[in-house]
């Protein structure tokens, strides 16, 4: 029997392409493919497990490759519309098509999708396969109506390319990244959870037997570049969470008002690892760094240098919401209510001043964050920080705040007891801003004039 060579094939295949496309084009001419926009919507509707509707027409282009057009499509869950676009196109498997008049999906291409997302609503996707998902100008709404927390993405572009979904008897959305296995990009001119607002944002996606990778993430924060990386990993018994961050940060832009207030740029830098299936969980195991520095920043509307003196004379006032503002750093705005800072801007009143040096740095073990240098000094005092912060509870733990010499010798200082939310210490007032810090100073415990030093802080703030 004679046997193909190399060349034959070939042949063999080039005829075989070149019946498919004709058959395509045949397809293309003679058939009004509107005809088939009920078997389009009842195979994406299987496939999906929700509500699929063409409301516009249905079209066969050829190129740049042959795919079906769909404008005006609409996804529904009961009574709620998950996603809605101007365009749908998809490429199918031509073979099935043309031969069996069946629907398999090869490429999927969305234009100007919007979709809509609540966290009652449990979006259950399918086992399949796709060569390629392509989303152009789209958007992204989340809303947990329990807590309020929000989720919006603007200007979405996405380009994803081999794409699987395997079977899973497990129904939570983490434990169905196991099966999934991708690789592309995503970006978004704007992102933002609650008053929390990223712009420009892009990152590589891959995701493999479990671990879902987004690295590099860029993104612009604050007025400046930040550089970072998540890895989501559900290989073991309980999800991990891994995030890594650098970046510089213009306290114009945390703190932005008609007046600038703060002036001035800080490094900032993360580095945590948390197991858990809710943030609850991974705040409790959350194990990591966190490091804020900077030097020569300004503050309007605070003499700090006349208050500390006077703090440390009557002990009748509280330093901690500027503490709370310098401290947090660019994390203020993640940590502290809008109402807060209203407050904070209307307690401001005149006067200048400079932070010679803002060290605030953080070891964090199983949930809790133990204060390693957090200080700022002025060009005549230094403010010092020392204790932990039970991310778990929301608790303080052996914290206190004090006002130190060129030695680090405790001049006066404060400890601080109870909630975050709650804090407590003798005289404070309860509405002091941003709980954990905002409660260091107010009310200090007068050391006297002892000649014997209290040493309370050897960090890098100190002249």
């Amino acid at each position: 029997m004679p046997r193909l060579d190399r060349r034959g094939l070939i042949w063999l295949g080039g005829i075989a392409a070149a019946i498919v496309l004709v058959a395509g084009v045949c397809f293309a001419v003679f058939v009004d493919v509107n005809r088939y926009k009920p078997s389009i919507e009842a195979a994406i509707s299987q496939s999906l497990g929700m509500e699929f509707e063409i409301r516009g027409n249905v079209a066969l282009r050829l190129l740049p490759r042959p795919a079906l057009s769909a404008r005006d499509i609409h996804l529904t869950k009961g009574t709620s519309e998950i996603l809605s676009a101007e365009e749908l196109q998809v490429s199918p498997r031509w073979i099935p098509l043309v031969l069996h008049r069946r629907i398999s999906i090869n490429r999927l291409l969305l234009r100007k999708p919007q979709v809509r997302l609540e966290q009652r609503i449990a979006v259950q996707l399918r086992p399949g396969r796709l060569n390629s998902l392509s989303v152009q100008d789209g958007q992204v709404s989340y809303l947990d109506p329990s807590s309020g927390r929000s989720l919006e993405v603007r200007g979405l572009e996405v380009r994803l390319s081999g794409i699987s979904l395997g079977e899973s008897d497990e129904l939570q959305p983490l434990a169905r990244l196991k099966s999934l296995s991708l690789r592309g990009t995503l970006h978004a001119t704007s992102v933002q959870v609650g008053t929390f607002r990223a712009s420009d944002v892009k990152c590589g996606v891959k995701a493999e037997a479990g671990l879902l990778q987004l690295d590099p993430v860029e993104v612009t924060l604050f007025g400046a570049p930040s550089v970072g990386s998540l890895t989501l990993d559900v290989q073991g018994s309980a999800p991990r969470i891994q995030v890594g961050a650098t970046s510089q940060v213009d306290l114009g832009q945390v703190f932005p008002g008609d007046v600038q207030y703060f002036a001035g740029t800080v490094q900032a830098s993360l580095q945590v690892v948390g197991t858990g299936a809710d943030l609850p969980a991974v705040r409790s195991t959350a194990r990591g760094v966190l490091s804020i520095r900077g030097e020569h920043l300004s503050i309007r509307g605070w003499d700090v240098d006349q208050l500390i003196e006077d703090y440390n004379r009557s002990q009748k006032f509280s330093l901690i919401d500027i503490g709370a503002v310098l401290v947090a750093g660019p994390f203020g705005p993640l940590l502290i209510k809008s109402s807060d800072f209203a407050r904070l801007y209307g307690g401001m009143g005149h006067g200048e001043s400079e932070i010679r040096k803002l060290a605030s740095d953080w070891e964090i073990v199983d949930g809790r964050a133990t204060a390693k240098d957090v200080a700022f000094s002025t060009l005549k005092n230094t403010v010092a920080f020392r204790g932990a912060l039970n991310l778990g509870n929301d608790s303080l733990e052996n914290f206190f705040v004090a006002t130190v010499d060129p030695q680090g010798c405790a001049r006066v200082k404060q400890r601080i007891t109870g909630s975050f939310a709650h804090p407590h210490a003798p005289g404070l007032s309860s509405k002091s801003i941003f709980g954990a810090i905002g409660s260091a100073v107010h009310g200090a415990l007068n050391l006297g004039k002892s000649d014997r030093c209290d040493l309370f802080y050897s960090g890098t703030a100190l002249p």
